[in-house]
C-alpha cells in the first residue's frame, strides 16, 4: 500500500492516491516554502492536500521502507526519503530537491485490504523547525 501510494501521489494521479486512505485519515506534511507544519483530517483534506501537491509538481523518491516495531509487523512503516522536489523548492533555490529531516510514518487500518489510516509526512505536533530547508 506504502508503494502504491507514492506511485500514484508521483504520477499525479488523485483517484489512485485516495484509495490508498481510509475515509478519515489523518495526516500531516511540510510547507516548506512557509517553514510550517500542514495538518490534514479526513478525505475532503486528503483531497485538497493532493491537489496542492500535484499542482505543486511535488515527487517524492523513497531511499529506504522499514519497520522498527516488529513485535506488530502489520501496524505501521517508516519511509525514509531519497529526495523531494517540487516546483516550490526549485524556486526556493533546491533545482535537485532536498532530503527530508524527517522519515514519513505510515500506520494501517486493520482491514482488507489494508489501507493508511495516519501518514505523518511532516512533525505533526513536533517542532516546526523540520519543516525549514537548510543548505
Amino acid at each position: 500500500m506504502t508503494t502504491a501510494f507514492v506511485n500514484a501521489f508521483n504520477a499525479h494521479n488523485l483517484q489512485r492516491a485516495l484509495a490508498t486512505f481510509v475515509p478519515n485519515t489523518i495526516g500531516s506534511d511540510c510547507d516548506y516554502r512557509h517553514g510550517r507544519v500542514v495538518r490534514f483530517n479526513g478525505k475532503r483534506e486528503i483531497k485538497a492536500w493532493l491537489r496542492r501537491r500535484f499542482a505543486d509538481d511535488d515527487h517524492l523518491a523513497i531511499a529506504r521502507i522499514f519497520n522498527d516495531n516488529a513485535a506488530q509487523p502489520m501496524g505501521g512503516l517508516g519511509i525514509d526519503w531519497r529526495t523531494r522536489t517540487s516546483a516550490t523548492l526549485r524556486r526556493m533555490g533546491f533545482p535537485r530537491g532536498i532530503v527530508p529531516q524527517l522519515s514519513a510514518k505510515v500506520v494501517f487500518s486493520r482491514g482488507f485490504p489494508p489501507r493508511i489510516g495516519a501518514f505523518a509526512n511532516g512533525p505533526g505536533g513536533a517542532d516546526a523547525s523540520f519543516c525549514r530547508t537548510r543548505r
